[in-house]
């Protein structure tokens, strides 16, 4: 409908410019998770991509090997032409047999891992299967990776592929490879290394994120010495919430039969649980001050929820059975609004008054209390006005969440719905949660993100910690006559171990260089999921730096110990 017409209809104002967006709708439903995608497609291109470098060096190292074989093929007769297709029909026979492998692994997967997946992080995840578009393209990937696979070592087939005068000498052990090809492999090596760079400072970001986030405090004891608490939230039906007194018979008579459960310490009722969906906010005012221009949380809670709660009382009293709707009128305030509109502190805002949104009386504060945590950890500490649950007259408060101080949660949640059915035996129960189990829930998208990049991250460290060390072991192989020849004109095993590890470190080296310039534009693409932490964080990057550094180093050390076992006269007795 266009801009004239909506503001005939009075639906926006004419004088104000007024743009519309239209969107489909699945892209309205991807919206919130499309950065993850590209997120998650970019770490298993990456995987890929070093998975296929491996490969084709093993393939070249094999071409190597094949030298005598393949040099007769061609001086029979054959064409480069038919090496090169003999070559690339072996390539994509094992990259059928690795989709096919491949295939039957992610169908295993997918049974385990969806059920970890939050159910508020992906949409639509009861959809997720291998169909025919999977394995279609699956297939068209699988020919993708022959492609670089394969083409790479067939390329070099030719008539100086195996090195000069080396094609049908009986000697072949003694060549070392052909220069250029052995700068290849070490050039993928390194382009390997910068790869897993890349993806293990994804993960260590990301790891350091969730850390930061989880050590901020809730503000509550969740679980201690005294136990751990246990939540049930029910939503009031009509019959039971049409008036004040009802909603308070019903709670305060539950309540009662909570408090003499087995192993329950304390129990109290809110109708806004902290790290639940349900939190009732709005304007307030503060007597003889001018309105405020921020929200607050205005929980209703029972006598004994602080204590409950583990939330510390720093001033003034907690709410008693006595503050009813025949007692004056009085509300609890958090730390922060103290802080931010009482100078003179706690002592200030004791016997201050104080209206709430829904209330139209004026509440007399009696307490101050800690600040906690209300909506979750990343969110901002939200300042808070506490009423009494049995002063309320507004009829509203049709969510009550029961919360208890329990040493055996699972008896106590079988206790509490014991004791709502027995007041009310049709009402449906909602949920039954710890909450250390809410906190956990509300972590759980970075937590997701967290560990499947760092599976991503930790698959690529060990397929290039296994292309460095076969690189440097076929190059230990190769040099055998060179290092037997040192060892003979003197050299000892620490000059042959420095050798082979020097070698290592420089491919490590310029693998961890070009990986750092490329870690710091790509992780730019994570700051919507970091939290305390930016892209180019010194610690994600100087941990990983060191991690993939130590690690390109016992790759190597193996092979330069092999290197210093080598007798020289064996070595120069097989020459």
């Amino acid at each position: 409908m266009p801009a004239g017409a909506l503001a005939a209809e009075g639906r926006v104002r004419a004088d104000v410019p007024t743009r519309v967006r239209v969107v489909g709708l699945q892209e309205y439903g991807t919206a919130s998770v499309r950065t993850l995608l590209f997120v998650l497609l970019g770490a298993v291109s990456f995987v890929l991509l070093i998975a296929c470098v491996n490969v084709a060096n093993l393939q070249m190292a094999r071409l190597v090997a094949r030298r005598g074989e393949l040099s007769v093929r061609m001086a029979l007769g054959a064409g480069r032409r038919r090496i090169v297709r003999q070559l690339l029909t072996e390539a994509v026979v094992l990259s059928l047999v690795g989709a096919a492998l491949g295939v039957l692994l992610a169908w295993l997967a997918i049974g385990v891992t969806l059920p970890l997946v939050p159910s508020s992080l992906l949409p639509r995840l009861g959809d997720v299967a291998i169909d025919a578009r999977v394995l279609t393209f699956c297939l068209g990937l699988s020919f993708v990776s022959t492609l670089v696979v394969g083409l790479l070592p067939a390329l070099r087939v030719g008539k100086n592929a195996f090195g000069e005068g080396t094609a049908l000498h009986a000697g072949e052990t003694r060549t070392t490879g052909d220069r250029q090809g052995e700068r290849l492999r070490t050039l993928l090596v390194a382009a390997q290394m910068a790869m897993t760079l890349v993806l293990l400072v994804g993960a260590g970001l990301l790891i350091h994120s969730f850390v930061r986030q989880t050590s901020l405090p809730t503000g509550f004891e969740s679980s201690g010495r005294d136990g751990v608490l246990q939540v049930v939230r029910v939503t009031l039906p009509d019959r039971l919430a049409d008036t004040p007194e009802r909603i308070h018979t019903f709670a305060r008579g539950v309540l009662d039969g909570i408090r003499h459960l087995p192993g329950v310490k304390s129990a109290s009722v809110i109708n806004s649980v902290p790290f639940a969906m349900m939190f009732i906010q709005g304007d307030f005012e503060i007597e003889g001050q001018p309105k405020p221009t921020i929200d607050v949380g205005i929980p209703k809670i029972d006598a004994g929820y602080f204590k409950t709660m583990g939330i510390p009382v720093l001033a003034g009293r907690e709410f008693t059975a006595s503050d009813t709707t025949a007692a004056p009128n009085v509300a609890i305030v958090s730390e922060r609004v103290v802080r931010e509109y009482f100078p003179g502190g706690a002592r200030e805002a004791l016997g201050q008054r104080v209206r709430i949104w829904g209330n139209r009386e004026w509440l007399t504060v009696v307490g101050v209390v800690a600040d906690i945590r209300q909506r979750g950890l990343t969110q901002d500490i939200q300042p808070m006005i506490y009423a009494p649950f049995q002063q309320d007259r507004s009829g509203l408060l049709r969510f009550v969440s029961f919360v208890a101080r329990t040493t055996d949660p699972a008896a106590a949640a079988q206790g509490i719905r014991a004791e709502i059915r027995r007041a009310a035996p049709d009402l449906p129960i909602e949920s039954a949660v710890t909450m250390d189990d809410a906190v956990a829930a509300s972590v759980a998208e970075p937590r997701f993100r967290m560990v499947l990049l760092g599976l991503f991250a930790g698959a690529a460290m060990l397929i290039a910690t296994c292309g460095l060390y076969g690189l440097m072991a076929y190059a230990v192989t190769q040099r055998r006559r060179e290092i037997g020849v040192r060892m003979a004109l003197g050299a000892t095993r620490r000059d042959v171990q420095r050798l082979v590890l020097g070698r290592a470190l420089r491919i490590v080296a310029v693998g961890l260089v070009i990986g750092l310039v490329g870690a710091v534009g790509v992780t730019r693409v994570l700051q919507t999921f970091l939290f305390g932490v930016t892209p180019t964080d010194p610690i994600a990057f100087a941990a990983v730096t060191l991690l993939l550094l130590a690690v390109g180093v016992l790759a190597a050390w193996l092979p330069a110990r092999r290197a210093t076992r080598i007798d020289p006269s064996a070595a120069l007795r097989a020459e």
